[in-house]
């Protein structure tokens, strides 16, 4: 089947359907390479520290790997703001703010 042998109306949806699909893979990309902000505060229940990053274990949030090496308590609140493209690792750290 070539483009000239199809009618207007398929067209029409081939060129849409081939839209759609290029904004979702420029959107993939721009979030992939300007990941968002995010803002974390929470309660430190364990850090560990070794090869330049620090492991971060809170309570109720999970665990995060922050890049470089911080100096955080135990059992105090934190607000960690970072970029990152992946789910628990902070590869852009902007602030560590002690809260209490």
């Amino acid at each position: 089947m070539k483009l000239s042998e199809i009618d207007n109306k398929e067209r029409i949806i081939l060129i849409a359907s081939m839209l759609f699909v290029v904004l979702v893979f420029a959107s993939s990309l721009y979030i992939y390479f300007n990941p968002p902000v995010t803002v974390l505060e929470t309660k430190i229940f364990d850090v560990y520290q070794g090869n330049g990053n620090t492991l971060i274990l809170t309570y109720g949030e999970g665990k995060l790997k922050l890049n470089g090496v911080y100096d955080i308590e135990i059992g105090a609140t934190y607000r960690i703001t970072y970029q990152s493209s992946q789910r628990n690792l902070a590869t852009n750290v902007i602030s560590v703010e002690k809260i209490s």
